[in-house]
């Protein structure tokens, strides 16, 4: 249930994109706006929250030094 709580609604909202394009609701130019607001401003200050949200415990920090040196050294 908790996976379909996830998916269900990105589901919906690509369903709901393709019927406003279909019904021409939305123009090519519209839909660039949008990418250009999205890309821009709304997901700079997604990954703002949720830097600013996260928990820096001691714990977390040595799951994420650890994948950081994991990554370096490929």
């Amino acid at each position: 249930m908790r996976i379909l709580e996830i998916i269900l609604p990105v589901l919906v909202m690509l369903v709901l994109g393709m019927a406003c394009r279909k019904l021409k609701l939305l123009t090519k130019s519209g839909i660039d706006n949008m990418k250009l607001l999205v890309t821009n401003i709304m997901l700079p200050v997604a990954i703002f929250h949720a830097l600013a949200t996260a928990d820096y415990s001691v714990e977390n920090w040595w799951g994420l030094c650890s994948l950081c040196w994991w990554y370096l050294s490929e």
